[in-house]
């Protein structure tokens, strides 16, 4: 009874077996009897409690020192088959009997399994109590220490135990290298200037062993890179050719995240995917560096226009036990949230956002709470809420705050820019335009920012602006030419040389993605457009209204259809009753639609229909979607009853 009081009920029998030592026979008897009396109940898992009796009788009889050798027993017989319960064990023998045997937590520490919220607890409970045997192994617990906070999430906390280490300044330069070293890997991800200066003292010290300075060298190379340092290139070098002389697994992880950095950088995105595919963060010796791969790898995917793939990279990051705590409220959460922003699932972004950051939630890191804010201003805009987005924005707006900490709040001020009421908006422009030109590496999660930022500087008056912006993402779309940056250089070169033809390309590129929201900003600057049939451009202010509505954007939703009104009230179009209905049947289908709608009405799938058009099943919905908008229609039923009327009678 001792023994199932002190488990994880229910308790499995072989665990009983063997911390009483007893023999089969009279284990055996002993439990009937147990059963017998009520004292003990059999389950399908194992022993649990009968109703005669509960655990904290059986505990309340026993002393502080007693219930601690029963947890340390635990502990011992459970090191291989349960590690993170034997962990736990442990932690509650510590805290009772005030020792545990250094060696038992020497074995978890060496172990890659146990969870690393237990780990973190155990050694907390260590440091706390100095049962550490000499200073070496004090020194393994406190690294150890700081890995295990941060990979549970804990970061704020892993900051403090490295600070307070730092600031006592006992065990000599070597030692203080790798502290600062763990230090500048949450600092990047809060303020990555002092990060670069944790990395400049780190390598400062004398007496560092050379593989410690091969990482070291390496994670600066990798953290220059990401935020477009002029010196990139140099350092990179520098840790390539010390890797090359003593490197190790995480030296080689660190100048390949570099690497792939300094190409996402410069607009190679499938060179940076493909070097990130080298790297498998499943790798017991890339544990520590496994969070950030994932986070790259998901970037590359969303930057790629590859929301699928990006969706299962997600879950397969969340279902990561080893990186639960991290992942489930950090930088994967955040990419989340911009992949669904990207596909036009607006109400599940901003519920998931807005939850990661409640006060009540775990702490998150100033580079992901501003991907956060991002995400919920940008759907308060296009719902038409520009005072809840403004409220939510202005404590993020630090006029004081200067490259390289100014990088990670790119893509906040990218939105706050876009806001045409903003006094600062010149200003905020100006600063992303120049941070992009040293790296488009912020731009990649939401590459739809691209358009809108040279849109939002031309309503400015500043061309000069737009045209570098339009620049940045021609040279992307140049070095990856995939549909989806095309299609927004495409939209980016039409808004400023106010190129129709342009604008048309973009509408059709961004159809071939599942870019919803940009799909529908395409559209809008199409109705916009200067040089555009006034037909044309209100069929696609009333496709654009539409996809709005759809997606949950009635801010950007009324936007379009006043622009809508406005064209069919124009004298120069005059679009009367007859005109409107021909216009808003099948004859305003365009000729890839009305071969979708004929396939669809002769009863094939979209399955079929996009394996006889040799296009994408995505292709074909988008297809669909567009022609039950313009035939006034729900259904595969109604399709085929109004493409039947509309077939000429056989003869």
């Amino acid at each position: 009874m001792r023994v199932v009081a002190v488990s994880e009920r229910p308790c499995p029998v072989w665990l009983v077996r063997a911390m009483t030592s007893a023999h089969d026979l009279v284990l055996g008897a002993a439990l009937d009897d147990a059963y017998a009396r009520g004292l003990l109940a059999e389950t399908p898992g194992g022993v649990d409690f009968g109703p005669a009796t509960s655990a904290a009788q059986v505990l309340g009889a026993l002393s502080g020192t007693t219930r601690g050798l029963l947890h340390t027993r635990a502990a011992i017989m459970l090191a291989t088959a349960a590690p993170t319960a034997a962990v736990r064990h442990a932690t509650a023998a510590l805290v009772l009997t005030g020792r545990i045997e250094p060696d038992v937590v020497d074995a978890f520490v060496a172990s890659p399994s146990p969870e690393p919220g237990a780990l973190a607890d155990l050694l907390l409970a260590a440091e706390r109590r100095a049962i550490a045997a000499d200073v070496p192994q004090r020194r393994r617990w406190l690294l150890a220490l700081a890995d295990s906070l941060v990979l549970a999430g804990r970061g704020p906390q892993a900051l403090r135990v490295l600070s307070a280490e730092i600031a006592a300044d006992r065990d000599g330069g070597a030692y203080r290298s790798r502290l600062l070293g763990r230090l500048a890997e949450l600092y990047a991800g809060q303020r990555p200037s002092v990060a670069l200066a944790c990395l400049r003292g780190a390598l400062a010290h004398e007496g560092l062993d050379a593989t410690s300075r091969v990482t070291l060298l390496a994670m600066v190379g990798a953290l220059a890179a990401r935020l477009g340092h002029p010196d990139t290139a140099a350092l990179l070098r520098v840790a390539g050719s010390a890797h090359a002389t003593g490197g190790n697994s995480a030296s080689a992880a660190h100048l390949t995240l570099g690497r792939a950095a300094a190409r996402s950088a410069r607009g190679d995105l499938r060179g940076a995917r493909d070097l990130l595919a080298t790297l498998d963060p499943d790798a017991p010796a890339l544990r520590r560096e496994a969070a950030q791969i994932r986070v790259e790898r998901i970037v590359s995917q969303l930057a790629l226009g590859q929301y699928a793939e990006a969706r299962a990279a997600i879950g397969h990051a969340r279902a990561d036990t080893l990186n639960a705590g991290l992942l489930g409220h950090g930088p994967v959460t955040a990419l989340d949230c911009l992949r669904m922003v990207a596909i036009g699932e607006l109400p599940e972004a901003a519920a998931l956002a807005a939850t990661t950051l409640d006060p009540r939630a775990p702490q998150v890191s100033q580079e992901v709470r501003a991907l956060l804010v991002a995400v919920l201003a940008e759907v308060y805009y296009r719902r038409g809420e520009p005072g809840a987005a403004r409220a939510l924005l202005h404590d993020c707006l630090d006029d004081d705050r200067e490259w390289p900490d100014r990088v990670m709040w790119t893509t906040v001020i990218g939105v706050a820019a876009t806001d045409p009421a903003s006094t600062a908006r010149p200003r905020l422009l100006t600063g992303i335009v120049e941070d992009l030109r040293r790296s488009v590496h912020p731009l990649l999660p939401v590459p739809q920012f691209g358009p809108r930022l040279v849109r939002s500087a031309l309503a400015g008056g500043d061309p000069d602006t737009a045209r570098r912006v339009a620049e940045l993402v021609a040279e992307v779309a140049t070095q990856t030419p995939v549909p989806l940056w095309r299609a927004l250089a495409d939209q980016s070169r039409g808004l400023v040389a106010r190129d129709a033809g342009a604008l048309l390309a973009a509408v059709d590129g961004l159809r071939t993605t599942a870019a919803r929201p940009a799909l529908a900003d395409a559209l809008l600057d199409l109705a916009h457009g200067a040089r555009v049939r006034r037909a044309q451009a209100w069929e696609a202010a009333r496709e654009a209204a539409g996809l709005y509505g759809r997606i949950g954007a009635v801010g950007d939703q009324r936007t379009a259809e006043r622009r809508a009104d406005e064209l069919a009230t124009s004298r120069r179009v005059r679009v009367g009753r007859a005109d409107e209905r021909r216009r808003s049947g099948v004859d305003a289908l365009t000729p890839a639609e009305a071969r979708v709608a004929a396939m669809l009405a002769a009863g094939a799938t979209k399955q079929q229909a996009a394996g006889s058009l040799f296009v994408s099943f995505h292709t074909v919905d988008t297809h669909v979607r567009s022609i039950y908008h313009k035939l006034g229609i729900s259904s595969r039923l109604e399709l085929v009853r109004v493409w039947d009327r509309h077939q000429p009678p056989k003869t």
